[in-house]
């Protein structure tokens, strides 16, 4: 097309150019030419491919220029062959305030049509123009001969029997837009002039009007015997039964069809509702006030769109063996289920149908074409034609939410949740689609290969699923068409009746350039604004293609795009992160998890935005009701809907009692519809309780899981005789679905979301819902020790001491935490050298976790206990809480098997003398492996959560006694007695005492075993005793004796120890193994605690006299005198002790008896006990009565002096010398120079051995 300058008026030079209505001007200008051909009266539309001989002359149009008419000299008027009907589709919609306005009652039918051989002479056929009628060339009668009309009644009944229509029949002839006039040959199809129109009527309904009944009509009528017969140069394509007597009602479930009416396909039932009709039965009042009244049947409408399907009306066959691609494509903008059934297939030899005759599929939005007998040979003309009827069948929602009560428990599946079915009606409308498939051209020669059209996806470049390609609005949108490599040129236009939707971009512009061969080509398509727009959402737009090369056509590509809203969204701080892991360690998609930590709050926001201008959003958290365990709101979905009774009972658990805060939060219930009994239509209005927020909307959970509420935790406070006291039990965690709404349905009156599915998880409704997000609140709980029903009596024999499980105090399940709480630590008894074990046992309520038993290192452990590792016990634990079973009942769960949520510590201690009296405080604590707590609670970290601190006091006894009252009454009450000792006797005497050491009830001994035992001096009299005996001048032994609190003391004084007085002070300690003392006093005059003896004392405190008696034995070795065995002469007994006198003087110094010497053995002493002389042998041999005994002999003189007194004055006095005073008397000092202080005694021996005065310079005194 080559345009003069600046003139509107051009000549077509180059007739292929002109035919396709390209232009060459300025590509700024974007202005397109309408291009009209007349060919003998008739309007034919540029793009058909056309062989001219003249030029052609065509006005470029600005804007809404009219086409101009080419009339072409060389064609003859009337040329053209007769219309042939190739197939129709009726479709209808309803104003949405039908039913509450009576002004509003309006349906709008689309009546689509298409024809073969059609005389466009008349009528002006001009591509996306009306046909004109009343016209002198267009006449109704003439529009009505050749493509029919739509006729209709008004129905006051749902018979619509002749009696219930209101009037008579509307025709309404079809006067269609045309979508599309392609020509002859060039049109790729074996038909010859296709023409296709789209009729819109909006029809009005008088109030008492419930109902609409619609069909495609011709006239005059054909019989039913000739379906197919001409009449009057206009061939129809009739749909009827096979038998001409057969009820006609089977081809419309339950809805009488007019006997007065010659129909094409079954007739379109459009269910309305009337106002202020009359109440009987098959009559429907609109429900206006929103509540239903009792007087009267009322009914909102439930179908608004009747569905939508979208495929040529005419498309070609592949030759015999190739399969067809081609897909039917539906819509139903209320949301409805459809189904779809080949009514009717018809070859001119006979039916065509292979599968699928007579019998429904489901189908969402496409269903592939079914397999149909292919056509034999190619060529043109009608008598190869395949002609079928489709119909798509909808059903309409009864109730689009739960049931008010659920089935019975024997047909109700539980197991799957089957209580949230959707109901639908048993019929719906029905749309049949008649459509004509016809053979290949003769063109296309029967080795020639056919073209491939696929549709692929602009982006990924893959093919797409289906056909099918969602896009938001105000986005753009675009796919791509491509052909494989042909050896002919290449030629892609829109399919019969799409071409009104081709708006292509560069660099194709579809049916408007052809291509060479030997290539792989492509084709941009994309949606224009007008079809993106946002008041579009929710809509469908279809377009379908078809190849061409060398006279072979491809089969029909559709492509479908649903044009949405745009999703609301969940946002921060919404915890979004994807950290849900399931059983086999993957991770879930759209879940997060939440942890709930024991004792602590929980609150999680969810925040929810749109992006699209005007909407509102809403956003409705709820139980995951696939699940069993549901109550965890404080209003349960699942309890208000179907009572307690209708759930199995969790006892011991209560319900979590959780609450939503913020918006939207009084939508309890998953119901949302107001009232979804009698209206659950696209239009349906929503609970006073569901509300919606401008573009963004906040909403939190809120829960917290305490012991005292039982609400997802409890401790085992009825313990049994296994370690499973205090164990802590959680319940199932609770999973939470949350999901953001707009309000898009109710916006634009069009179902936006998701077919509602029968579990109805995401209840959108039709309304824009962004992805589903779940929360899985992790019930945690920290690990806590466990024991028995007596707090873990202790095992075997008294010798060992065993605990095998966790010691406790008494009452174990009072205590929830064991921290800090000292009146549930068990305090135990231990002896010396008794062996001791203990295993501590902990359980982790989540069995997932791993537990570790550590000692705590304040207070740390007993010196040589030796500590443990902790080890993993692998356990069967049966969970709970019940679950429900598919028969209805509650039953327990199976058993799960644990590797290490439960584990043990031991430990082990033998004490030692050296803990006697010491009590040790050792502490454990139990730790899980879970970080989820970490920062929520004080004593959880990212290495795990520390439960309680449990701790056990463990006592080395110390041993008691009371002192024996013999002992003390003798020689310590009410004040010490000194004890006379003698040189050459043996002085002994009994300590005793009485062990009252108690073991407690959980040690089985009858004590340690007491022995006396020498204690440390406590005064001078008792470091003189031990000097003395490291001297070897006085011998002490103590008789420990057999543990029964009795022991001999025995003290043997040697020369050089008279004058002395010294102390033995005594103790007692344990017989085994060794020896422990312990220091002690007695309380002289006090009973003991068990009455045996005199009470023990360590102090003056501890007695009532506020006097405790040191237990100390005095002896003071006599002087002068000498125990002398029997059996010898005096003279030798004298000498062996070194006394330097003679046996006369000894004689004389005991002339006397021992009673009146003084010298009587007392019963501590080991001499002979006797009355008589001390010497009463003349032959001065010394001899007891039972044979060899003992006797206390004098064997000097005992002085005190009155003043003090030099030891040489003494000397002079006793006639004795220096030395015979210092052996006489060691305890003094006796030297030249020395003076004997006054009252101290002395001993002196006579000595008649002048030369040993001389010696000792006593000389003074000869």
């Amino acid at each position: 097309l080559r345009a003069a300058s600046r003139r509107e008026e051009s000549v077509l030079e180059d007739s292929k150019y002109a035919s396709r209505g390209q232009y060459a001007g300025s590509k700024a200008s974007r202005r397109l030419v309408s291009c009209g051909l007349s060919i003998g009266g008739a309007a034919v539309r540029c793009g058909a491919v056309l062989t001219l001989e003249k030029k052609m002359v065509c006005r470029i149009r600005r804007q809404r220029a009219l086409p101009v008419l080419l009339f072409l000299s060389s064609l003859l008027a009337g040329s053209l062959a007769v219309n042939d009907f190739l197939g129709s589709s009726l479709t209808w919609s309803i104003d949405q305030q039908f039913a509450t306005s009576a002004t509003h009652r309006n349906v709008t039918f689309r009546l689509r049509t298409a024809w073969a051989n059609a005389d466009v002479t008349r009528c002006n056929l001009v591509v996306r123009e009306n046909v004109q009628l009343n016209s002198p060339d267009c006449t109704n009668a003439l529009v009505k001969l050749r493509y029919g009309a739509l006729k209709y009644h008004v129905c006051n009944h749902q018979t619509c029997g002749p009696a219930e229509r209101v009037g008579a029949p509307t025709e309404i002839i079809n006067s269609f837009t045309v979508l599309d006039f392609v020509r002859g040959k060039e049109s790729m199809y074996s038909k010859t002039q296709v023409l296709t129109g789209l009729m819109e009527v909006n029809v009005t309904v008088p109030l008492e009007g419930i109902g609409l009944l619609a069909f495609f009509t011709r006239s005059p009528t054909p019989s039913a015997a000739a379906p197919r017969a001409a009449d009057n140069g206009v061939t129809f394509s009739l749909f009827f039964v096979a038998d001409a007597t057969a009820d006609p009602n089977q081809y419309w479930i339950s809805r009488e069809f007019p006997s007065d009416v010659t129909y094409l396909y079954t007739p379109t039932w459009v269910r309305l509702c009337s106002i202020g009709n009359r109440n009987e039965a098959g009559s429907y009042d609109c429900a206006v006030s929103g509540e239903p009244d009792a007087l009267v049947v009322r009914r909102r409408i439930q179908n608004y769109f009747s569905p939508e399907p979208s495929f040529p009306l005419l498309s070609v066959q592949p030759r015999t063996g190739a399969a067809r691609t081609t897909h039917f494509k539906f819509a139903d903008y209320d949301g409805h289920h459809m189904v779809m059934q080949h009514r009717w297939c018809q070859l001119s030899s006979g039916t065509c149908l292979a599968t699928n005759a007579g019998s429904y599929q489901n189908v969402t939005s496409s269903a592939a074409l079914p397999a149909i007998q292919n056509l034999a040979g190619t060529g043109t003309g009608t008598g190869n034609d395949i002609d079928a009827v489709l119909e798509l069948q909808d059903y309409t929602w009864l109730e689009l939410e739960w049931p008010p009560t659920p089935p019975q428990l024997t047909v109700y599946d539980y197991s799957r949740r089957q209580f949230g079915r959707p109901t639908f009606e048993d019929e719906g409308t029905v749309v049949q689609t008649h459509y004509t498939v016809t053979s290949q051209a003769s063109a296309c020669a029967s080795s020639a290969p056919i073209p491939v059209l696929v549709a692929v996806d602009s982006v990924t470049g893959m093919a797409l699923p289906n056909n099918e390609l969602v896009c938001y609005h105000s986005e753009p949108c675009s796919f791509n068409l491509t052909v494989g490599a042909m050896t002919e040129p290449i030629r892609v236009r829109a399919a019969s009746g799409f071409a009104r939707l081709c708006t292509l971009i560069e660099p194709w512009r579809c049916g408007c350039v052809d291509s060479t061969g030997g290539e792989v080509h492509r084709c941009t398509h994309e949606l224009g604004d007008q079809e993106l727009a946002q008041d579009r959402s929710g809509t469908a737009v279809v377009q379908c293609f078809v190849a061409s090369s060398a006279g072979c056509t491809s089969a029909p590509v559709c492509v479908k795009v649903e044009v949405r809203s745009h999703a609301p969204r969940l946002v921060a701080p919404t915890p979004l992160q994807m950290n849900s892991i399931d059983e086999s360690g993957s991770l879930i998609a759209g879940s997060t998890d939440v942890p709930a930590c024991l004792g602590e709050p929980l609150e999680f926001v969810l925040n929810a935005e749109d992006e699209d201008p005007g909407d509102m959003v809403r956003l409705f958290v709820t139980e995951d009701l696939e699940r069993d365990r549901v109550g965890f709101f404080e209003e349960s979905d699942w309890v208000l809907r179907y009572g307690q009774d209708a759930v199995c009972r969790h006892s011991p658990f209560e319900e979590y009692g959780a609450v939503r805060q913020g918006d939207n939060r009084f939508q309890v219930d998953t119901r949302v519809l107001a009232f979804p009994s009698l209206d659950s239509s696209v239009i349906a209005r929503y609970a006073e309780n569901v509300t919606f927020y401008p573009s963004t909307t906040t909403q939190s959970v809120q829960y917290r899981m305490t012991f005292s509420e039982r609400n997802g935790v409890y401790m085992r406070q009825v313990c049994s005789s296994a370690f499973d006291c205090r164990e802590v039990r959680v319940s199932e965690d609770p999973v939470l679905c949350g999901t953001v709404y707009d309000n898009s349905r109710t916006r634009w009156g069009r179902w936006q979301g998701r077919v509602p599915t029968a579990q109805l998880g995401v209840h959108g409704l039709g309304d824009a819902a962004g992805e589903k997000h779940c929360w899985r609140v992790r019930l945690q709980a920290p690990p806590t020790f466990v024991t028995n029903a007596s707090g873990c009596a202790p095992v075997g024999s008294s010798s060992t001491l065993r605990y095998e499980c966790t010691p406790f105090a008494e009452n174990p399940e009072q205590f929830t935490d064991t921290t800090g709480q000292p009146q549930a630590w068990r305090q135990i008894a231990l002896s010396v050298n008794q062996p001791f074990s203990v295993a501590f046992t902990a359980v982790d309520p989540n069995l997932e976790d791993s537990v570790s038993i550590f000692v705590t290192e304040d207070p740390g452990v007993p010196p040589g206990m030796r500590v443990g590792r902790s080890v993993c016990q692998r356990r069967s634990v049966q969970l709970d809480p019940p679950r429900r079973s598919a028969q209805g009942e509650c039953g327990a769960q199976p058993a799960v098997e644990s590797a290490c949520s439960k584990a043990t510590l031991n430990l082990e201690w033998t004490p030692t003398e050296k803990d006697v009296g010491t009590e040790f405080r050792v502490c454990v604590v139990a730790r899980d492996d879970s970080g989820l707590c970490a920062g929520r609670q004080e004593r959880a970290t990212s290495r795990g959560w520390y439960g309680e601190e449990q701790c056990m006091r463990l006592v080395v006894i110390q041993p008691k006694f009371e002192w024996g009252s013999g002992f003390v009454d003798e020689l310590l009450a009410p004040a010490p007695t000194v004890l006379s000792a003698y040189v050459g006797c043996a002085m002994s005497f009994n300590v005793s005492l009485v062990e009252t050491t108690f073991f407690g009830t959980n040690i089985s001994s009858p004590g340690y075993g007491v022995a006396i035992q020498r204690a440390a001096a406590v005064d001078d009299a008792g470091y003189l005793g031990l000097r003395l005996e490291a001297e070897g001048k006085l011998r002490v032994t103590v008789d420990e004796g057999d543990g029964s609190g009795v022991s001999l003391v025995a003290v043997r004084p040697q020369l050089g120890s008279e004058g002395h007085t010294v102390s033995f002070c005594f103790t007692t300690g344990i017989t085994d193994p060794e020896d422990v003392p312990f220091a002690g006093g007695v309380c002289a005059g006090e009973a003991g605690e068990f009455g045996q003896g005199y009470k023990p004392c360590a102090g003056h405190e501890d007695c009532a006299s506020g006097r405790c008696t040191p237990t100390c034995v005095h002896v003071k070795v006599e002087k002068c005198r000498y125990c002398v065995p029997d059996g010898d002469t005096l003279n030798t007994v004298m000498a062996g002790y070194g006394i330097e006198t003679n046996w006369m003087r000894v004689w004389t110094l005991n002339a006397d008896t021992t009673a009146a010497l003084g010298t009587t053995c007392t019963r501590h002493l080991d001499c002979e006990a006797r009355a008589d002389v001390a010497i009463d042998n003349p032959e001065l041999i010394l001899r007891g009565e039972g044979g060899v005994g003992k006797r206390i002999l004098w064997a000097g003189l005992l002085y005190t002096p009155v003043m003090d007194e030099a030891v040489e004055a003494l000397g002079c006095r006793f006639r004795t010398s220096l030395k015979s005073m210092r052996a006489a008397n060691p305890n003094l000092e006796v030297a030249p120079g020395a003076v004997v202080a006054a009252g101290q005694e002395m001993c002196f021996i006579a000595c008649n051995n002048r030369g040993v005065l001389a010696t000792d310079a006593l000389a003074g005194c000869l």
